[in-house]
Protein backbone atom coordinates (compact mmCIF):
# COMPACT_ATOMS: atom_id res chain seq x y z
CA UNK A 1 0.00 0.00 0.00
CA UNK A 2 1.60 3.72 -0.98
CA UNK A 3 -0.41 5.85 1.36
CA UNK A 4 -2.77 5.94 4.24
CA UNK A 5 -5.01 7.86 5.87
CA UNK A 6 -4.69 8.54 9.56
CA UNK A 7 -3.85 10.66 12.53
CA UNK A 8 -0.47 12.26 12.94
CA UNK A 9 0.34 10.71 16.12
CA UNK A 10 0.02 7.22 14.65
CA UNK A 11 3.20 7.84 12.08
CA UNK A 12 5.15 10.42 13.96
CA UNK A 13 7.69 8.00 15.22
CA UNK A 14 8.13 5.25 12.58
CA UNK A 15 10.57 5.01 10.84
CA UNK A 16 11.02 5.47 7.11
CA UNK A 17 7.07 7.12 7.14
CA UNK A 18 6.56 10.54 5.77
CA UNK A 19 3.42 12.01 5.88
CA UNK A 20 1.50 15.30 4.82
CA UNK A 21 -0.63 17.21 7.10
CA UNK A 22 -4.18 17.84 5.87
CA UNK A 23 -6.71 18.85 8.38
CA UNK A 24 -6.84 19.71 12.17
CA UNK A 25 -9.32 19.19 14.35
CA UNK A 26 -11.01 21.46 17.07
CA UNK A 27 -10.51 19.43 20.12
CA UNK A 28 -13.79 19.09 22.27
CA UNK A 29 -15.05 17.23 25.70
CA UNK A 30 -18.01 14.90 24.08
CA UNK A 31 -20.92 14.23 26.45
CA UNK A 32 -24.18 13.50 26.53
CA UNK A 33 -26.57 16.71 26.01
CA UNK A 34 -28.43 16.00 29.12
CA UNK A 35 -24.69 16.56 31.23
CA UNK A 36 -24.41 19.73 33.33
CA UNK A 37 -21.55 20.60 30.45
CA UNK A 38 -23.48 19.90 27.44
CA UNK A 39 -25.03 23.37 27.57
CA UNK A 40 -21.31 25.75 27.80
CA UNK A 41 -20.23 27.49 24.67
CA UNK A 42 -16.52 26.18 25.86
CA UNK A 43 -14.78 24.41 28.42
CA UNK A 44 -11.79 25.33 30.62
CA UNK A 45 -9.34 22.72 31.70
CA UNK A 46 -10.60 23.00 35.17
CA UNK A 47 -14.24 22.68 34.28
CA UNK A 48 -13.24 18.93 32.85
CA UNK A 49 -10.38 17.43 34.82
CA UNK A 50 -12.47 15.47 37.25
CA UNK A 51 -15.01 14.03 34.33
CA UNK A 52 -14.92 10.39 33.85
CA UNK A 53 -13.42 10.01 30.75
CA UNK A 54 -13.47 6.61 27.75
CA UNK A 55 -10.19 7.29 26.07
CA UNK A 56 -8.53 4.90 23.04
CA UNK A 57 -6.46 2.36 24.69
CA UNK A 58 -2.97 1.63 23.63
CA UNK A 59 -4.25 -1.28 21.35
CA UNK A 60 -5.90 1.31 19.06
CA UNK A 61 -2.34 3.04 19.05
CA UNK A 62 0.25 3.26 21.66
CA UNK A 63 1.65 6.22 20.51
CA UNK A 64 -1.81 8.01 20.40
CA UNK A 65 -2.71 6.95 23.83
CA UNK A 66 0.99 8.11 24.99
CA UNK A 67 -0.15 11.62 22.89
CA UNK A 68 -3.19 11.52 25.10
CA UNK A 69 -1.91 10.91 28.31
CA UNK A 70 0.88 13.62 27.82
CA UNK A 71 -1.42 16.34 26.70
CA UNK A 72 -2.81 15.89 29.44
CA UNK A 73 -0.11 15.94 31.99
CA UNK A 74 0.81 19.55 30.56
CA UNK A 75 -3.05 20.58 30.97
CA UNK A 76 -2.22 20.28 34.43
CA UNK A 77 -4.77 16.92 35.22
CA UNK A 78 -4.22 13.42 35.15
CA UNK A 79 -7.24 11.48 32.80
CA UNK A 80 -9.79 10.17 35.31
CA UNK A 81 -10.23 6.84 32.53
CA UNK A 82 -13.35 4.83 33.64
CA UNK A 83 -12.86 3.04 30.09
CA UNK A 84 -10.09 2.24 27.73
CA UNK A 85 -11.13 0.98 23.76
CA UNK A 86 -9.85 -0.21 20.82
CA UNK A 87 -11.97 1.84 18.38
CA UNK A 88 -14.00 4.81 18.05
CA UNK A 89 -17.07 3.44 17.31
CA UNK A 90 -16.93 2.07 20.83
CA UNK A 91 -16.14 4.96 22.60
CA UNK A 92 -18.95 6.99 20.85
CA UNK A 93 -21.24 4.24 22.26
CA UNK A 94 -20.41 4.78 25.39
CA UNK A 95 -20.38 8.40 25.66
CA UNK A 96 -24.18 7.73 23.62
CA UNK A 97 -24.68 5.45 26.58
CA UNK A 98 -23.96 7.99 29.19
CA UNK A 99 -20.85 5.33 31.15
CA UNK A 100 -18.38 8.41 30.31
CA UNK A 101 -17.22 11.21 28.16
CA UNK A 102 -15.08 11.71 26.31
CA UNK A 103 -12.13 14.23 24.49
CA UNK A 104 -11.71 14.16 20.82
CA UNK A 105 -12.72 15.99 17.79
CA UNK A 106 -15.52 17.94 16.93
CA UNK A 107 -15.60 16.54 13.31
CA UNK A 108 -16.10 13.05 14.33
CA UNK A 109 -19.04 14.05 16.36
CA UNK A 110 -22.66 12.83 14.55
CA UNK A 111 -24.53 11.03 16.77
CA UNK A 112 -28.00 12.38 18.01
CA UNK A 113 -28.03 13.12 21.77
CA UNK A 114 -24.47 13.67 22.17
CA UNK A 115 -22.30 16.81 22.06
CA UNK A 116 -19.35 18.04 21.17
CA UNK A 117 -17.95 21.41 23.63
CA UNK A 118 -15.10 23.28 22.75
CA UNK A 119 -11.83 22.80 24.83
CA UNK A 120 -9.97 25.84 25.25
CA UNK A 121 -6.31 25.99 26.17
CA UNK A 122 -5.49 22.18 25.91
CA UNK A 123 -2.78 20.56 24.51
CA UNK A 124 -4.41 17.98 23.06
CA UNK A 125 -4.32 18.83 18.98
CA UNK A 126 -4.73 15.97 16.90
CA UNK A 127 -4.01 16.23 13.33
CA UNK A 128 -5.29 14.17 10.53
CA UNK A 129 -2.09 12.88 8.14
CA UNK A 130 -1.51 10.96 5.08
CA UNK A 131 1.26 8.53 5.22
CA UNK A 132 3.16 7.30 2.96
CA UNK A 133 6.94 4.79 3.15
CA UNK A 134 9.81 7.13 2.45
CA UNK A 135 11.08 6.57 -1.33
CA UNK A 136 8.44 4.49 -1.87
CA UNK A 137 5.57 5.82 -3.04
CA UNK A 138 4.16 5.41 -7.05
CA UNK A 139 3.38 7.77 -9.42
CA UNK A 140 -0.11 7.26 -9.26
CA UNK A 141 0.36 7.20 -5.29
CA UNK A 142 1.79 10.62 -6.03
CA UNK A 143 -0.67 11.71 -7.94
CA UNK A 144 -3.33 10.79 -5.70
CA UNK A 145 -1.15 12.91 -2.47
CA UNK A 146 -1.28 16.21 -4.45
CA UNK A 147 -5.00 15.66 -5.00
CA UNK A 148 -5.70 15.12 -1.50
CA UNK A 149 -3.41 17.86 -0.65
CA UNK A 150 -5.53 20.10 -2.78
CA UNK A 151 -9.09 18.94 -1.86
CA UNK A 152 -7.96 19.46 2.29
CA UNK A 153 -6.58 22.76 1.37
CA UNK A 154 -10.09 23.96 0.00
CA UNK A 155 -11.93 23.09 3.17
Amino acid sequence: MDLCFGLESIFKNKEKIKYEFLHGYKICFITTNKHPLAKEKSLSIQQIKDEDLVILSKNFSKQYYDDFMTACQKDGYKAKIKKEVDNLDELILLVVLGEASAIAGSKLIKEKGIVAVPINKTHHNPSYVLAYQENHISNLGTKFLSYIKDYFGTL
